[in-house]
């Protein structure tokens, strides 16, 4: 009886653990924070959030897109979102009105693409976050 009792406790166990591991929320949660920790580093104080998304899986890549207005110019938005992400992301791509930021971590590549669009008064400024598998 005891032997059944403790061969069942090792049973549930192990399907404890492996159904936690395989938790598909798992990989989504982290994409979530991710998200929510650059959006942080890339809306200055005192902005208006326009639209915000949660991250979507379209075939192999995730992406996730936010945007916002600020009385900051083009010029003095780039130097700080540069200031705010350059420990982790390399500069990819910049224009007049665009910069990328692209990182690679263990099995995905992310990008980082901020455009921007001035209506004279206000700097409307949408962000793309894509991540791809390596």
């Amino acid at each position: 009886m005891k032997a059944q009792r403790a061969s069942l406790m090792t049973v549930l166990v192990v399907v404890g653990i492996f159904s936690s591991c395989a938790r598909p929320d798992g990989p989504s949660e982290f994409l979530r924070r991710e998200t929510a920790e650059l959006q942080r580093r890339t809306i200055p104080p005192a902005s208006e959030v326009i639209v915000r998304s949660n991250p979507v899986q379209k075939g192999w890549s995730k992406t996730a897109q936010w945007g916002f207005e600020t009385n900051w110019d083009w010029a003095h938005y780039e130097q700080w979102v540069t200031s705010q992400l350059q420990r982790d992301f390399g500069i990819s791509h910049v224009d007049a009105s665009r910069v990328v930021f692209v990182r690679s971590l263990p099995g995905d590549t992310e990008e980082l693409g901020i455009e921007a669009e001035s209506d004279g008064n206000k700097l409307r400024v949408t962000t793309r976050f894509v991540v791809y598998p390596d």
